[in-house]
């Protein structure tokens, strides 16, 4: 396994882990009483959906210029009759990490701030 390979791996791993851990403390948090008509618990809703949508953003961004760049790349070497360059390993799994990285760093960043209410 390559270390482009690992660091794919490693990222997907704190996605799987810490996604669900946010969620579930959020969602235990929301669910006390009187939560849902805070101050408090209606900006954590905002927060939820606004952060979605955001990484969202970023992520169609990511691959966006991404298929860009290699739709570019392709297209001049095809006018200058040279045979096309496919992406290597190397590249799609940067690409994965780049269309991920939106998400692993809010779900790393909700991780701290909860960890840290906690104490």
């Amino acid at each position: 396994m390559t270390s482009s390979q690992a660091q794919l791996t490693r990222d997907l791993t704190d996605l799987m882990l810490g996604a669900p851990f946010v969620a579930a403390s959020r969602i235990a948090r929301l669910a006390m009483p009187g939560e849902l008509t805070s101050a408090r618990g209606r900006s954590e809703i905002t927060r939820m959906i606004t952060e979605k949508q955001l990484a969202a953003a970023e992520s169609f961004l990511s691959i966006l210029t991404a298929y860009q760049l290699q739709t570019m790349d392709f297209w001049l070497r095809a006018s200058f009759m040279q045979p096309p360059k496919f992406p290597t390993d190397r590249e799609l799994i940067a690409n994965t990490r780049a269309a991920i990285k939106p998400y692993r760093k809010r779900v790393a960043g909700n991780v701290r701030r909860i960890n840290r209410s906690k104490s």
